[in-house]
């Protein structure tokens, strides 16, 4: 898998970090717990052969759930699905989702 970057302009710095917002959103609303969902479209291939575009979901619950922060999911093109645990970093949530036979 690869990423790539297009711009060579700095990144605004200036908007609120996303678990600050997190934070303002669940105070606002009244609500219980919240996450932070970031999705990312990756092309991957597989052992078996071929490539295929998934979806990638990284769930933050924040700094203050240190031991179930992440959660992973990813949606392949075909509609299969697979997700992990919560870890406490999103490198064991990566691991735990690579794992998976569908993904290989």
């Amino acid at each position: 898998m690869r990423a790539e970057h297009h711009t060579d302009e700095p990144m605004d710095t200036s908007w609120p970090q996303p678990l600050e917002e997190l934070q303002h959103v669940i105070a606002a609303s009244k609500g219980l717990e919240g996450y932070h969902v970031m999705r990312f479209r990756v092309y991957k291939e597989f052992a078996t052969g071929g490539t295929q575009g998934m979806d990638v979901e990284v769930i933050d619950a924040g700094p203050w759930a240190s031991r179930t922060r992440f959660t992973v999911r990813a949606t392949r093109d075909d509609g299969y699905t697979a997700s992990g645990n919560p870890c406490a970093t999103l490198e064991e949530a990566m691991y735990i989702l690579r794992m998976n036979p569908g993904l290989q």
